[in-house]
């Protein structure tokens, strides 16, 4: 869970003054804009975090023709890692 680990020590102390890891005087401000309109996690990873962001994604590859047929989540995941989330 690498990718989980460096996720959180991006966003640790995102919106304080502390450290701050954005070099903008309003970085703590748009954390929390963003916070108050996407929730704590609006990076969340896994399947089963975003099944409608997936769902679009391969919806619109079909209607574009990157895909020769309509696929289902399961079908482009090993299933081993359908489960896997950041929580």
């Amino acid at each position: 869970m690498g990718f989980v680990e460096a996720k959180r020590r991006t966003v640790e102390n995102l919106g304080t003054d502390k450290e701050p890891k954005i070099p903008l005087p309003w970085g703590p401000d748009s954390y929390q804009v963003t916070l108050d309109l996407m929730g704590k996690d609006y990076w969340s990873y896994g399947v089963p975090n975003n099944p409608r962001s997936l769902k679009a994604l391969l919806d619109a590859a079909f209607a574009q023709g990157l895909l020769k047929r309509e696929l289902k989540i399961d079908e482009i995941f090993e299933p081993s890692t359908l489960q896997l989330t950041d929580q």
